[in-house]
């Protein structure tokens, strides 16, 4: 009886006793079934696949600027974003930058200078566990 309407719910899942979790494959064939009928669903990226996210301290360039020096060092960038006040409506001289995971990802730590002008570069660490989450 339980197995009938948890399939009728929850289809392409199996109930097991030793684990609530749903397994990759069976979480694909969920989403893949979503997406075919067109239903709303959200789905976190796997701590793997995430981009590597830093923040750049002390910097008035601008976003272009950031990125093309970046670039120029061999990193490929996903997103800049500029920190701002909201109530003053002014922008602080902080990065949120995301970078895509390659071999030399590590290496914009030790990065010191954009553009002749001397910065702080630090990870940011998340806030939160590192669970893949999907709803």
């Amino acid at each position: 009886m339980l197995d009938e309407a948890f399939e009728i719910v929850f289809p392409f899942t199996e109930l097991t006793a030793e684990s609530p979790l749903i397994p990759l494959k069976m979480k694909k064939k969920i989403i893949e079934f979503l997406n075919k009928n067109e239903k709303e669903h959200a789905v976190s990226e796997a701590p793997q696949t995430r981009p590597h996210k830093i923040v750049i301290k002390a910097c008035d360039h601008s976003k272009e600027e950031i990125s093309k020096e970046l670039e120029r060092n061999n990193f490929k960038i996903i997103r800049i974003n500029q920190l701002r006040n909201f109530r003053l409506k002014t922008f602080y001289p902080i990065f949120l930058v995301e970078i895509a995971k390659t071999s030399n990802v590590n290496e914009i730590v030790k990065l010191e200078y954009i553009s002749y002008l001397k910065v702080t570069v630090q990870q940011r660490f998340p806030t939160c566990g590192t669970r893949t989450q999907s709803w």
